[in-house]
């Protein structure tokens, strides 16, 4: 052990930037009217009714909100809120709603809480099942009886959710309401987890918890409450943890990957407020196992929710890949652990996953995400049901979406990192920083109101060169492992131009050197495979999916050339039109992924000389 440690860097609140990126701002204000079109007293009815109160004549939403996981919507939608509520690109009156609907949500969530008639401080949103016993799903997971329609559907995960939407409007808005509801709660829970005998934390540990060892050690970092510290510690895997930090070899193999990625954002938080860096170790091993030997080039993992072997990716191309809550909370371990130790590495990934994976997870007609991203080529992506479906990545997908703005600018002391290269104004304490973005021609724009004494900017792993220019002419700047450091500061109606020329490069699956995908600049390429009989299926529970390729389709594609050309000097190999780029010797035209909508894509194929 040792004393709690300063984060190196960290984002700029969501309060201080402004989205001036006109697809990112429609995205954020289409989010938003979900959030206010949604019925508050729906996604309230079964707290109410488990807090034995009237539910005002409303029933709660469809979908997964009617089994036993319901309420999980609830923290996510506090989250969004929350969030939504300080996005400076949204007009005022839309940010004053989001707010008054928080404030009326949290409100009634503290009624239900003094009313619990479960231990004081217990809050929850399933269907109740008992109502002699609301506690009665915990019961079953201490028992180690997980039977989702009869018996529990990982209550633990719910609870999460729950308190970290609390947490969220806590550190967002300052709501007071907030705090003392998360509070409770949180007494609640390490209450609970602290009568666990080892046994019985073994076997609650063999069923999903989300990131309570997350949450739990964020109000002991705001309070120094040892009860939530050592509720926290109940929650954490060690088994496991060491396993990654030791680089056991298929490590992964076999477990459920959402499940398991919160376990290190936990381990993260646990290092960031008690300084154990074991934790942190354990957390950067996770994160390198995931990113070098179980992701795909769009930044996602998976298939039907688990991790395979080491390397093991081709051999797991379905219908059911990369399900993009683990997009989601990757991104959060990316961001935190850039944090924790300034690599650029951990930002590089992050706009990867933020650009390929978010990005391309949210329809551009209806605003819904995908549970699922297909890495098999010919099927498409389907995206959850306004009403209908809720869920887990459509929660995940409310947070991803209101807060479009976080991760672009960072700080440390007086000093500013510009991460991602997105159009962009940030208010910092000593002025304005204004941003210009146009990848696509490989450029970026920056100019200052007031001053900024000290800045760097992320040299991409994606960028053929990197130059900058300053008021026309060669800035000074020193290059320091992955950033630009300015060597004077930016002052007052100074302007400075980048430019990141984009390359083509390819990348192959380890498990099959012919199956081959591309980048153009931070831009995954997917072919366009038509629209032809988008049938659907369900899997698991009640989650649609894409369900068939259409009949005759192949990934296998014959090259005129050789695929060493094809994987070493893609350049040469396709033919470009403005932002499309055809496959010479094929009929594939590629182009960003992120932009495709409803059609069947292909982003891997086999291919071969012919």
């Amino acid at each position: 052990m040792q004393s709690k440690p300063s984060a190196r860097s960290s984002p700029f609140p969501l309060r201080n930037v402004r989205l001036t990126d006109a697809p990112l701002c429609s995205a954020a204000a289409g989010e938003a009217k979900y959030l206010l079109r949604l019925d508050a007293d729906r996604l309230l009815a079964n707290f109410r009714a488990c807090a034995g109160l009237d539910t005002r004549g409303k029933r709660c939403y469809g979908g997964w909100e009617r089994g036993l996981i319901g309420g999980h919507t609830m923290g996510h939608y506090l989250t969004a809120l929350s969030q939504a509520e300080c996005d400076a690109s949204l007009p005022l009156p839309m940010r004053r709603a989001l707010r008054e609907r928080l404030d009326t949500v949290l409100a009634a969530l503290r009624e239900c809480q003094l009313h619990s008639r479960g231990r004081p401080g217990f809050l929850f949103g399933a269907p109740c099942r008992d109502e002699s016993n609301v506690e009665l799903q915990f019961d079953m997971v201490e028992q180690g009886r997980s039977q989702i329609e009869t018996e529990a559907w990982v209550p633990w995960y719910t609870m999460h959710k729950i308190l970290a939407g609390l947490i969220a409007a806590w550190e967002l808005t300052g709501s007071e309401t907030a705090a003392r509801t998360a509070l409770d709660l949180g007494i609640w829970a390490a209450g609970r987890a602290a009568r666990w005998s080892a046994q019985t934390r073994r076997t609650v540990q063999s069923i999903e918890y989300g990131g309570m060892s997350d949450a739990l050690y964020e109000l002991y970092g705001r309070t120094g409450d040892e009860r939530f510290r050592r509720g926290a510690e109940q929650f954490n895997e060690w088994p496991l943890l060491r396993s990654l930090r030791s680089g056991v070899p298929d490590a992964l193999n076999g477990l459920h990957a959402n499940t398991t990625i919160p376990k290190f954002l936990g381990a993260l938080n646990g290092w960031r407020t008690t300084g154990n860096t074991e934790l942190l170790e354990c957390a950067i091993a996770f994160f390198d196992t995931v990113t070098t030997r179980h992701s795909y080039i769009t930044g996602g993992n998976s298939e039907w929710e688990h991790f395979g072997p080491d390397n093991m990716l081709d051999a797991k191309r379905t219908n059911t890949n990369c399900e993009t809550c683990n997009a989601y909370n990757m991104l959060k371990l990316a961001a935190g652990l850039y944090g924790a130790t300034g690599e650029a590495r951990f930002l590089d990934d992050f706009s990867r996953t933020f650009v390929n994976s978010i990005l391309a997870s949210r329809d551009p007609d209806t605003g819904m995400t995908t549970y699922f991203q297909p890495m098999a080529s010919g099927y498409f992506k389907v995206y959850s049901s306004p009403e209908a479906s809720f869920w887990c990545c459509t929660g995940t997908g409310m947070e991803s979406f209101t807060k479009l703005g976080g991760g672009i600018y960072y700080r440390r002391g007086e000093e500013i990192t510009v991460a991602l290269y997105l159009s962009s104004e940030l208010c910092a304490p000593s002025g304005v920083l204004r941003q210009h973005a146009d990848l696509p021609a490989g450029r970026a724009e920056l100019t200052c109101s007031g001053e900024i004494p000290s800045l760097r900017l992320r040299i991409p792993d994606w960028a053929a060169d990197f130059t900058v220019y300053k008021n026309g002419v060669p800035a000074a700047y020193t290059r320091e492992d992955g950033f630009a450091r300015l060597s004077e500061p930016l002052r007052e109606g100074e302007k400075l131009l980048l430019l990141l020329p984009q390359r083509l490069t390819a990348e192959a699956l380890p498990d099959c050197p012919g199956a081959i995908a591309f980048r153009w600049g931070p831009y995954v390429l997917s072919a366009d495979l038509g629209r032809e009989d988008l049938r659907t299926a369900l899997t698991g529970v009640d989650v649609t999916v894409p369900a068939a390729v259409p009949d005759g389709f192949t990934e296998e594609i014959a090259l005129p050339y050789p695929v060493e050309r094809l994987k070493s000097a893609p350049e040469r190999c396709f033919a470009r039109e403005g932002e499309e780029f055809r496959l010479i010797g094929t009929a594939l035209r590629f182009a960003p992924h992120y932009r495709r909508g409803g059609e069947r894509y292909g982003i891997y194929f086999r291919y071969h000389y012919n």
